[in-house]
């Protein structure tokens, strides 16, 4: 791991086999959060780091994300990355797509929420769930959003949420820079804890390479 410090923050860059994460702290919250490991990052962690950042507004989320887990003892983790998950494609407040994922030809569709078993796959082995989902996803793809942005509060602050329309679920997002979000799903059948989730903002000129 490599820590790198200028004037305003502490960076880290958390470094394992596949991914590579910027962490961005303010220095008078490193010690509180001191988060420099994600695969043994805790709950009680996870919720410090969101609890250090910044809210965000609904029209700062438009735009395609690439979206990547992060493993805190949900027992969420880990099920969307073994279905392929890609991201999430917010167009408006009233228009979302919010999972995306990429199929075995490597193209991105926007999965219909509504058609998934997400409690059932919570407790099923991440390589059945790979195997079950390539089969499934032809039968679950959709042209149309099935989600919307509001404003609520939460852990003490107003920030955007994502209202899912067929699933008691909520995505919850605070600020990390201008291009990187850390989301917390809350699930209605696991409401004591937060599914962490990073996502990062796809740049214009790769837009094309999204389709749904």
């Amino acid at each position: 791991m490599k820590k790198v410090e200028n004037k305003k923050n502490m960076i880290y860059n958390v470094k394992n086999i596949e991914k590579t994460v910027f962490f961005i702290i303010k220095k008078s919250k490193v010690r509180e959060v001191n988060i420099v490991n994600m695969d043994n990052m805790t709950q009680e962690q996870a919720f410090a780091f969101f609890d250090s950042l910044q809210p965000v507004n609904p029209d700062e989320l438009v735009g395609v994300w690439h979206g990547m887990g992060i493993e805190t003892g949900h027992p969420m983790d880990g099920l969307l990355d073994a279905a392929r998950w890609y991201g999430k494609d917010i167009r408006s407040d009233e228009m979302v797509h919010p999972l995306l994922f990429t199929d075995i030809k490597g193209k991105t569709f926007s999965g219909n929420p509504g058609l998934l078993p997400i409690r059932t796959f919570m407790s099923a082995p991440r390589t059945l769930i790979k195997l079950v989902f390539t089969l499934v996803s032809p039968f679950i793809r959709t042209k149309k959003g099935h989600a919307r942005l509001r404003i609520q509060e939460y852990r003490g602050k107003q920030t955007a949420v994502m209202l899912y329309d067929q699933k008691p679920i909520i995505d919850i997002f605070a600020r990390i820079d201008d291009n990187t979000i850390l989301g917390i799903t809350d699930a209605k059948w696991v409401h004591e804890m937060g599914c962490f989730f990073m996502l990062t903002k796809v740049p214009p000129d790769r837009k094309g390479e999204v389709s749904v």
